[in-house]
């Protein structure tokens, strides 16, 4: 029995090497693909016996992004093609452009994706129905797969068709978190698709991501292999971490300012997460106007054409040093191998989601950098590395976060490229903040600015007009300010440094809204701690004389 197990690993080995270009894939792959083929060959040997009963398959697999979990579903499609198996195999997709670049991988691997979208036109749906008629034919089998959405699959028309080829199905949910996360939300397609997909024959579910705590692990039992296979999966979890990724954490004045800084330390091809379409569309203008790249910079939206995606998806793809700033429509299970740097520009609302999106960055798993808007006092002793702090979030516990990353006892990883805590030079690399600037121009020169006028001054590069002559001698002090990286962010950055606390704005009537600093929260600078200590000695002075003056007349 192990020769014949020893046998079957050379064959996948073989296949993956031959089709793939993978000649050393991971074992965890290796015992997945030859599980999913042990399925099939026992579905095949069931139909031969009559009144046997047809075991179902179901497994939950749990990877970091870019460890190859595609690779587990698409070499066993190869091998039923060659044993003439009769089975077909659905991918369920949450987005158009991961099915876009998954059809380019899976012809690459010579195996024929059926893409199955909305939009498409009678005689392109047709043309799709009669070319996986062909590729499941005996006589001119060939491995195939089907590709599409939630929203698609459970349409009438759709299921009619799958059941007419009567055979059973083998149903992969690609990025399952989608299916709790987007289902409970602006995906309801997700819930009610169970209903629609209990009328098929489906013998086997398989379902990955790249992160699942017990919450959505407990939803996608419950949710889904419960009501259509009466089982529950088999959880196949692998360790979250991705060495390859160093994670830099900068404190945002304001995302844009920051984002010159990052941009010309970080390595290229970059892509910058951004929170809505009209952000990325800012962004790349941002970008281009102030000079940190004219050419190869694009912005990227669920809301633009489907030929203008699709050219820029070539592009980017083709990109050996661009930029490319995008919403999360851009970014699950794309496989753009080489990019090294991942931006975000705002934390998303989900941890899960900021795992998946950062985890774009290194898919070759070559030395890659995820940056995140995240409040770091790296001067501190007590601080927690930030790798360590983002996994023990998404697991829930920080014991087995120890055991499996060989962390130590104080949760910091003490790796040179492992974050910005545990390398402070990392975060020392970003550059001057421009922040401490702006601090430096108000703490040299207290109660000169207003809100406006230092707005104009970081906008413009010039003084605004009334400003007092004997005042502009401090220009120096601004040299070091890039004024076209504050267009039309100047009043939002000074809004920041006061609601930070940084910058103070005076209540007194002799310098009613003029801007003081402040070295740290809850410090006023010299200048103002004068002032206030005079004020109150004069008014205590005052105050004590009218006292005793009551105190001889009772």
């Amino acid at each position: 029995m192990s020769s014949k197990n020893a046998d079957i690993d050379k064959e996948i080995i073989k296949l993956c090497e031959q089709y793939f270009g993978i000649k050393k894939p991971h074992a965890f792959q290796v015992a997945i693909i030859k599980e999913i083929i042990g399925s099939a060959q026992s579905t095949l040997e069931a139909e031969k016996v009559i009144g046997e009963d047809r075991k179902p398959y179901a497994r939950l697999l749990i990877a970091p992004t870019g460890m190859g979990k595609s690779l587990c579903f698409s070499a066993p499609l190869l091998w039923e093609a060659q044993a003439l198996i009769p089975r077909l195999s659905l991918i369920i997709y949450p987005l158009r452009s991961l099915i876009m670049d998954q059809e380019r991988r899976f012809r690459a691997s010579h195996i024929v994706p059926i893409v199955l979208l909305g939009g498409q036109s009678p005689e392109q749906r047709q043309a799709a129905w009669l070319q996986l008629k062909d590729c499941m034919h005996p006589s001119t089998r060939k491995p195939c797969v089907i590709l599409s959405t939630p929203e698609l699959v459970q349409s009438p028309s759709i299921i009619t068709r799958l059941q007419a080829f009567a055979m059973p199905l083998h149903l992969i949910i690609d990025e399952a978190h989608s299916f709790t996360l987007w289902g409970k939300s602006f995906r309801p397609s997700y819930r009610s698709l169970v209903t629609a997909l209990k009328e098929l024959d489906i013998r086997h579910i398989s379902a990955c991501t790249a992160t699942a705590p017990k919450d959505i692990q407990k939803d996608l039992e419950d949710e889904l292999f419960l009501p259509i296979l009466g089982i529950k999966p088999r959880v196949l979890e692998l360790n979250p971490d991705r060495p390859n990724i160093c994670y830099v954490a900068y404190k945002p004045l304001h995302p844009l300012l920051c984002l010159g800084s990052i941009l010309a330390e970080a390595e290229r091809p970059v892509l910058v997460f951004c929170r809505t379409r009209a952000d990325t569309v800012n962004t790349q203008y941002y970008i281009k106007h102030c000079g940190i790249e004219k050419k190869q910079v694009w912005f990227y939206h669920a809301g633009l054409d489907k030929e203008v995606k699709l050219k820029i998806e070539e592009a980017f793809f083709a990109s050996q040093d661009g930029i490319l700033c995008a919403t999360s429509a851009y970014g699950m299970g794309v496989d753009k191998p080489n990019i090294r740097s991942v931006i975000h520009l705002a934390m998303p609302s989900e941890l899960v989601d900021y795992m998946q999106e950062s985890g774009r960055a290194g898919r070759d798993q070559r030395p890659s950098t995820a940056y995140l808007p995240h409040a770091v006092d790296h001067d501190n002793a007590n601080r927690v590395c930030i790798r360590a702090g983002l996994l023990a979030a998404l697991q829930n516990s920080m014991q087995s976060l120890m055991q499996s990353t060989g962390a130590n006892d104080t949760g910091q990883l003490p790796q040179e490229r492992c974050c910005s805590v545990c390398n402070p030079a990392l975060k020392e690399k970003l550059g001057r903040d421009q922040g401490e600037l702006i601090r430096k121009l108000v703490r040299r020169y207290p109660a000169s600015f207003t809100r406006a006028s230092l707005a104009h001054l970081l906008e413009y590069g010039s003084y605004p007009q009334g400003f007092p002559q004997r005042l502009r001698s401090f220009k120096k002090l601004t040299y070091a300010l890039d004024h076209r990286r504050y267009q039309g962010i100047a009043a939002d950055v000074v809004d920041a440094l006061i609601a930070q606390d940084y910058l103070r704005e005076s209540t007194h009537i002799f310098w009613y809204q003029k801007l003081f600093c402040t070295h740290k929260k809850s410090r006023t600078c010299l200048f103002y701690k004068i002032f206030r200590y005079c004020l109150h000695e004069r008014t205590s002075k005052y105050d004590t004389s009218s006292d005793q003056t009551a105190q001889e007349t009772s």
